[in-house]
């Protein structure tokens, strides 16, 4: 059996560290999206740039609030994605628009509390000094 020569060997390893690393990506990426599935990503990418909140901060959210679900009610009667309480969206549905005539069965719809939502989050992180 020949011996391989330092460049020879040098450029294997690199090769295999190469495919290794590309395939470390792949895996992440499949499981970050199963973790963290970027549903509503229209809707979140809109209320994020306008209420100047980072992206993944609303995925954060929404997963540990209602795991993607929008038809979710908490016991404490929270509702929607960002579980979102009938007084809070109340109270923020006036600062969205004046033009909402708010009900609470509008925090069912996906856009509607995805806005709500990064609205109140980024009253919250205004009030905290982000």
């Amino acid at each position: 059996m020949k011996k391989l020569t330092k460049p020879v060997a040098l450029a294997i390893v690199s090769v295999l560290i190469l495919v290794i690393l590309i395939n470390i990506t792949k895996i992440s990426e499949f499981v970050g999206k199963k973790i963290y599935p970027q549903k509503y990503s229209e809707y979140v990418r809109i209320y994020s740039e306008e209420y100047n909140v980072d992206e993944l901060l609303v995925y954060a959210v929404i997963k540990v609030e209602s795991n993607f679900d929008n038809e979710v009610v908490s016991k404490s009667d929270a509702k929607g994605l960002m579980q979102l309480m009938d007084a809070t969206a109340f109270d923020v549905a006036k600062n969205v628009s004046e033009d909402i005539e708010f009900n609470t069965e509008m925090l069912f719809d996906a856009e509607t509390n995805i806005r709500m939502g990064v609205k109140y989050l980024s009253e919250l992180l205004d009030r905290y000094n982000r």
